[in-house]
């Protein structure tokens, strides 16, 4: 899933996964708000969380520090892998990412090899699933 209000960040980054072939399905969300909305359907028709989500930081409506927060108080939030996609180098926006357990931050722009790297290392924790039990529970607010 790409969080990104950059159009063309979106753009880039879907075409790179898809010549990647990194993914089957590749949702996009113009802020986080669309994001929460996009991920609780997803949820609802396939029983698990999106592999990945690419989240980019300065956003209008919900940033991305907004997003974190709310998605922090789901139950299975472990089961959303978020990497942040960021032009903030500021120390302070870095300590507020890490401070939600976010410890893959890249720089943009998003390159193939970064891209690359993200795929692997997620690919090697893939266990999304939601257990049937808490599902609607966990992205009902």
């Amino acid at each position: 899933m790409l969080v990104d209000d950059d159009g063309i960040c979106n753009y880039l980054t879907h075409r790179m996964l898809t010549k990647l072939d990194a993914a089957e399905v590749i949702k996009t969300a113009i802020n986080g708000d669309d994001a929460i909305r996009t991920i609780r359907q997803h949820v609802r028709s396939h029983k698990k969380c999106p592999d990945l989500i690419l989240l980019d930081i300065n956003m209008p409506l919900m940033n991305g520090i907004e997003f974190m927060k709310v998605i922090s108080n789901y139950t299975h939030r472990d089961k959303c892998r978020i990497v942040v996609l960021t032009t903030s180098q500021h120390p302070s926006d870095i300590e507020r990412i890490k401070a939600f357990g976010i410890m893959e931050i890249y720089t943009k722009p998003i390159t193939e090899e970064k891209l690359i790297e993200i795929v692997e290392k997620v690919g090697h924790n893939k266990d999304t699933n939601v257990p049937e039990e808490e599902d609607e529970a966990l992205y009902s607010n």
